[in-house]
């Protein structure tokens, strides 16, 4: 199950909770009153107010959130208990309040910066519903009195006209209920992973689905330098809260390595789609003996290309839907006039 808790809430929540576990308070306590915030989301609020039912019973907090698939991943209860384990807790939940926080700032950043391009779609969508329905019939009525064969490309969009017409009371619920299925995740991973590569495909809109998922990297990367017992975890729950399965391989491929006794810099060396950048500054760190300055300042780095990045991706993203409103206007008044250019042949 995809955990239905959002990005602002998961931040607030292990924020106070590293507080807790720093000043020494009760945390179920704090879930408790947490769980009351009036300004939460029902379900976060429904999902808060079971964990704390579970602290109250005295159910260690890693254990409860492993009884709560809803409230966050499997791995992500993991690491909780890796964090538990090695008296790293409050680290841990900073990190989590700092994972869901750039999650959050992240979704918030690409809705602005899709906002003129999902109107763009939204109009190629109407219009070419619009065609479909009303304009091509019209069409078809007034060639069918020609007397010749239509061209190709003008049966192949009458034949389209005529399924859409028949069907658009199943095609557009079945299309809302695609959309509404994969944001709660519970399409096949297959059609996700096809989904997902088709998006990878684009240069633009790779590099940006790289740069946040190494920002993140990063991040845990660093905390396991402090902390190498819970590294396994963290990457595990790196590896869980994404859904694209290139990134998936990748930190199951750094794993691996880590698993096998390699260094740090060998483990990432060579993993696509990371950048060889990482790996040889890793390895300067190693040889100087301080990683996490190093990887401080590849997260500084990675910061100041970020927004060059979202400025690619908002272009690249605008040029190719008017490329597609082009290619499709352009398609259909080619295909309805061309039939017009036989009209001498037929008198």
């Amino acid at each position: 199950m995809q955990p239905i808790i959002q990005y602002e809430t998961g931040a607030i929540l292990f924020r106070q909770l590293a507080a807790a576990v720093r000043q020494g308070a009760p945390v179920n306590e704090v879930v408790d009153i947490l769980g009351r915030d009036p300004d939460l989301f029902r379900k976060d609020q429904a999902a808060i107010e079971t964990l704390s039912q579970f602290l109250a019973d005295g159910v260690a907090l890693s254990s409860a959130l492993l009884q709560l698939p809803e409230l966050v991943a499997r791995e992500t209860a993991e690491l909780i208990r890796a964090g538990e384990e090695t008296g790293s807790l409050s680290v841990v939940f900073d990190a989590l309040a700092d994972d869901y926080m750039s999650r959050s700032q992240g979704r918030s950043t690409l809705f602005k910066a899709s906002t003129l391009p999902a109107a763009l779609l939204a109009g190629i969508f109407i219009i070419t519903a619009c065609a479909l329905i009303f304009v091509i019939p019209a069409f078809k009525d007034v060639y069918s009195t020609f007397g010749a064969d239509l061209p190709a490309p003008t049966m192949l969009l009458i034949g389209i006209s005529d399924v859409f017409v028949e069907l658009w009371w199943i095609l557009l619920p079945g299309l809302v209920a695609a959309i509404v299925a994969y944001r709660r995740g519970r399409l096949p991973e297959a059609w996700i992973d096809a989904l997902h590569r088709a998006v990878m495909s684009f240069g633009f809109a790779r590099r940006y689905v790289v740069t946040g998922f190494v920002g993140q990297l990063v991040s845990w990367l660093r905390i396991g330098v402090l902390y190498p017992a819970v590294l396994s975890a963290a990457l595990a729950h790196l590896r869980a809260t994404h859904r694209t399965q290139v990134l998936r391989l990748c930190v199951d491929r750094i794993r691996q390595s880590l698993g096998e006794g390699q260094p740090l810099s060998v483990a990432l060396e060579g993993v696509q789609p990371l950048p060889a950048r990482l790996s040889l500054m890793v390895r300067l760190g190693e040889r100087m003996q301080n990683v996490d300055d190093v990887l401080a300042q590849f997260a500084e780095l990675g910061r100041n290309d970020a927004e060059v990045v979202l400025s690619r991706f908002e272009r690249g993203l605008s040029t190719v839907l008017y490329i597609l409103f082009g290619l499709t206007v352009g398609t259909i008044v080619i295909a309805l006039y061309l039939p017009i250019f036989k009209l001498g042949s037929v008198v």
